[in-house]
């Protein structure tokens, strides 16, 4: 017969026992993404770039949704994102579905609110790594990036008759940030926005303005370990608000602290944020969202509003069957518009701010 004090060391034992089991389950949760998530994916590659006398050449290897897959016979022409970020087991096949929760975004409930379409492709890339040795050559960021864009290309061409090709997405995160920057600056027309998570590339003065019709939301943590959060934080955010056309459109989040991963680089994975739409219940603080024009935005389960939202927007014809003189006033007919609004937002008059489709102006 057990004593009672043994059985209370039993027991205790036993409960720390699932204490830690319940600990586990929960890192395994947010590390994971959703099983049934990644298995609505497909493998494929791009085309073979930068042959030469010296080298095979790259290949841009990807995950990919289609959103035919849960609307057969669908006639609808749908947005595209792409997705590039840092994959730490590049040459592991589907590492590109597994180091994010960004498949989720291939859920019924995600693929319904991209705004018009309800729904939309999305390409997880799974690039080379850049300056880092991988098989003992050092990787050329240039031909990287070469090869992600005729991936890139190789896909809208092959699926052109269901791809809107006025809503083409872009985000990344990590170091999958040089090589968006550079490919959407050399290429400014192919993208309808941007959404940059954790950069760690400051893009240059060139770059931005080439970018200046580009909306972008970017997201930083205050803590971030890996990356200085007042250069690719507070600086680059007054570079893209200070060069941007769209300042009321592009968005600036940022966190005091952004834990995910035991393991991982503490305060470093805000795209974790973006994966949820805006509705991530992880552990982080200080959660703000603004503007260009310093307007803030909040986020919850009852709102539509969200990056799949902000994103699916540009580029559409949203606000196209609005009357309001936002959209077609010209001459003094703007001017007094834009004059009233300004008044109006001087003196905290908020009756008039919301336009008839949607759109915030103060």
């Amino acid at each position: 017969m057990l004593t009672k004090t043994t059985k209370r060391v039993i027991s205790l034992v036993l409960t720390l026992i699932l204490i830690m089991s319940c600990g586990v389950y929960s890192f395994a949760a947010v590390a994971n993404p959703d099983e049934t998530a990644m298995g609505k994916f497909r493998s494929a590659a791009g085309p073979v770039t930068g042959q030469s006398l010296f080298s095979d050449g790259y290949v841009t290897e990807y995950s990919y949704y289609s959103p035919l897959d849960d609307n057969r016979g669908s006639t609808t022409k749908y947005p595209v994102v792409f997705m590039i970020g840092k994959t730490t087991k590049v040459g592991h096949k589907g590492a590109e579905l597994r180091e994010t929760n960004f498949p989720r975004w291939a859920l019924p409930e995600f693929q319904s609110r991209f705004y018009d379409a309800g729904g939309a492709y999305i390409v997880i890339a799974r690039p080379h790594p850049i300056n880092s040795y991988a098989g003992g050559a050092v990787e050329n960021e240039e031909s990287v990036r070469n090869s992600v864009k005729a991936m890139m290309e190789d896909f809208i061409n092959k699926n052109a008759d269901h791809i809107d090709t006025s809503r083409i997405y872009l985000v990344s995160w990590d170091e999958g940030s040089k090589v968006a920057v550079r490919l959407a600056a050399n290429s400014p027309n192919l993208f309808a926005a941007m959404l940059l998570c954790s950069p760690t590339y400051m893009p240059t003065q060139a770059e931005l303005d080439n970018l200046a019709d580009v909306p972008m939301w970017l997201m930083a943590c205050k803590a971030d370990e890996k990356t200085n959060f007042a250069q690719y934080g507070t600086q680059l955010w007054d570079a893209i608000k200070n060069t941007t056309a769209h300042s009321y459109v592009c968005r600036y989040t940022t966190f005091d602290t952004f834990n995910v991963n035991v393991g991982e680089t503490k305060h470093h994975e805000t795209w974790e944020y973006a994966a949820y739409d805006c509705r991530y219940s992880g552990e982080f603080s200080g959660a703000k969202t603004i503007d260009g024009q310093e307007r803030t935005y909040k986020f919850d389960n009852k709102t539509s509003d969200g990056v799949i939202n902000w994103l699916s927007k540009i580029g559409s014809d949203y606000g196209s069957d609005c009357t309001c003189k936002c959209h077609h006033a010209t001459g003094w007919e703007r001017f007094f518009w834009n004059l009233k609004m300004l008044i109006s937002m001087m003196l905290k008059i908020k009756w008039n701010r919301e336009c008839a489709c949607g759109i915030i102006h103060y």
